[in-house]
């Protein structure tokens, strides 16, 4: 798999587990403009929004819990099931 693409579902699942782009960066030691610039960049290569952002809080949407689900144990191993190379899911690709 690319590894870029393997960090961007890194950055995205910290997201996901921590609540906030911030606490995220945090996490992950890295600053929340580099997190966001890797959410973006991942939403923009899959098709579709993986969160809905207000300004007090950050949820998964349809597509982001698909992905969470996809990809929670595939990342700890670095095999994301049903991935070829940097493919993504044809679910996931509007």
């Amino acid at each position: 798999m690319n590894n870029v693409i393997y960090n961007q579902i890194r950055i995205f699942q910290s997201i996901a587990r921590e609540g906030s782009i911030s606490a995220a960066a945090r996490k992950l030691e890295i600053t929340p403009p580099s997190v966001s610039k890797a959410l973006k960049l991942l939403e923009q290569h899959i098709g579709h929004p993986l969160f809905v952002r207000t300004t007090r809080r950050i949820e998964l949407t349809d597509a982001g819990r698909q992905l969470l689900e996809q990809t929670l144990s595939g990342v700890s191993s670095r095999r994301l099931p049903g991935w070829s190379g940097s493919r993504f899911p044809a679910s996931l690709i509007c």
